[in-house]
């Protein structure tokens, strides 16, 4: 009785262990989250706040915010500086500012700094000065200014976060033999070599609302009626109505004197207002004065615009 009692419970054991192992091959499971691989060339999007020139050849720097993609094996840092390589997205009122074949070879950080090196191509003339690069009024005024609003968009673009303070710009040599890596004052169109030091955020280049708005005040002023009409937002699309806003403009009063201030955004950042004061005098007229004027401005497409609406009234009080 013994050896059969011994036997049951052998039996009931095996039936148990059988059983488990078959819940066990019944269940497969895939070992790709085990290993936890990830495909190198897969990418993720992240959210940027990119710089780029205003148009118009403005000397200031604009915003565009857009999704852009990052490779598993890069970092975002590097990803930020090939968004600004290939340019503002299509529609905007902005300008890429480096030249074509730039390329971001490598972007290293060592605790605050990023140290971010180019290909030679950050060197050479931009297709449109053919003509004027060796002009050395060109060379000091639209040339220097270019190449520094090109920085100044690199490193506002990288310290955006607040996580890194300094960039330092590399150049690989390809052609010529250099001294140092480091970009050095020839690239500002400067006849020396002299090393600059690295470069840090860049408040004084960005566009504030106020700047579009002193913009029109001053074409205003100069009586650039083509060039105003451009500018402004939102403006009538009938001939006829355009006619007689270009007669209004011709008999608007002569600008002496005018301050606008920087602007106020609103909080969602879709419009802001800017207070123009102004000296003006009318054909003939005695001098007059408008203290304060608030300036409504509207944000669309990567750049701030005085909609015709809020221009023609500040005329109709000039009248």
């Amino acid at each position: 009785m013994e050896i059969h009692s011994r036997k049951g419970r052998f039996f009931v054991r095996l039936a148990v262990i059988l059983s488990l192992s078959a819940l066990v091959v019944s269940s497969p499971v895939s070992a790709e989250p085990i290993l936890g691989f990830d495909n190198p060339r897969a990418a993720q999007v992240r959210m940027a706040t990119l710089y780029f020139r205003a148009a118009g050849n403005s000397r200031w720097l604009e915003r565009e915010q857009r999704l852009i993609p990052v490779a598993h094996s890069e970092s975002f840092e590097k990803a930020l500086v090939q968004a600004l390589l290939d340019g503002p997205s299509q529609g905007m009122k902005l300008t890429p500012l480096f030249p074509q074949g730039t390329e971001v070879l490598s972007v290293i950080s060592e605790k605050h700094l990023l140290f971010v090196t180019l290909n030679e191509r950050l060197m050479a003339n931009y297709p449109d000065e053919a003509a004027n690069i060796h002009i050395p009024d060109f060379r000091s005024g639209e040339g220097r200014l270019r190449r520094e609003l090109a920085m100044g968009s690199l490193v506002n673009t990288l310290t955006e976060s607040g996580e890194y303070a300094q960039v330092q710009v590399l150049v690989r040599a390809e052609t010529t033999l250099t001294g140092s890596l480091r970009l050095s004052s020839r690239y500002y169109l400067y006849d020396n070599d002299s090393l600059p030091d690295p470069l840090t955020r860049q408040e004084s280049l960005i566009m504030l609302p106020g700047y579009a708005a002193e913009q029109v005040m001053a074409l205003w002023q100069r009586r650039d009626w083509t060039v105003l009409m451009e500018r402004l937002a939102q403006g009538p699309s009938e001939a006829a109505a355009q006619s007689a806003f270009t007669q209004t403009l011709e008999d608007s009063p002569v600008i002496l004197e005018y301050v606008v201030s920087p602007g106020v955004p609103s909080p969602d950042g879709s419009y802001a207002t800017a207070s123009v004061s102004l000296q003006y005098q009318a054909m003939g007229g005695p001098e007059k004065s408008i203290e304060n004027w608030p300036l409504r401005l509207s944000r669309g497409a990567g750049a701030w615009d005085v909609p015709w609406a809020a221009f023609n009234a500040l005329l109709e009080a000039c009248q």
